[in-house]
């Protein structure tokens, strides 16, 4: 009897399982936003980096430079974070941050830069270029913020403003979002490169 009930039991819970598995609607991909544009850049080596070394790839974007000490060193930590959660994705993920302070940062900054953040250089790639270029790829390409602020008619230091977002874009140049740099941002961040990975006509 008590057996009889146990497998009446067991045939319940997998009816409700069952149920709402069938119920639960499936993830939705990653929106198509928009294409970014080509572009080509200089690497921490002074070596040209673009969109033609990230054909097919899916990578990361973020915006940075190595002066800032407000959300830049949080920005490269959660991308030092990014870089260790995706390392089971597939060589196919990069990251790559941009200086909003090209004028300053260059070559050789970026790489005393990106080797203090232990970045991998066959997985995260830091880019600086000439300053107006920089800027049309940024905001009329990835379409975030990234201007000076001069104050006081220039009599004190000007202001970089810049996105502190995480851009993912897709195998074919592609934006599919923009991540907050909190816990949350970074768990969704992961989803979405985890759905595109396994989902390639997405």
């Amino acid at each position: 009897m008590r057996r009889a009930l146990l497998g009446l039991l067991v045939l319940a819970v997998g009816g409700v399982i069952s149920v709402v598995l069938l119920n639960r609607k499936p993830q939705p991909p990653p929106a198509v936003l928009f294409t970014v544009p080509a572009f080509e850049l200089q690497d921490g080596r002074g070596q040209p980096f673009g969109s033609a070394a990230l054909q097919g790839k899916m990578y990361v974007a973020d915006f940075i430079y190595t002066g800032c000490t407000d959300s830049c060193p949080l920005l490269t930590a959660r991308m030092g974070e990014l870089q260790e959660l995706l390392r089971g994705a597939g060589p196919e993920v990069h990251l790559v941050s941009f200086s909003v302070d090209p004028d300053r940062d260059t070559p050789a900054k970026l790489l005393e830069y990106a080797q203090r953040a232990h970045a991998d250089p066959a997985r995260w790639t830091f880019l600086t270029g000439p300053y107006e270029p920089v800027r049309a790829l940024l905001t009329g390409g990835f379409k975030v913020a990234m201007y000076r602020e001069v104050h006081d008619g220039g009599a004190t230091p000007e202001e970089l403003i810049h996105d502190e977002h995480f851009v993912l874009v897709d195998g074919h140049a592609r934006v599919r979002g923009y991540f907050s740099a909190d816990k949350e941002g970074l768990a969704s961040l992961r989803s979405a490169v985890k759905y595109l990975a396994t989902h390639p006509g997405a």
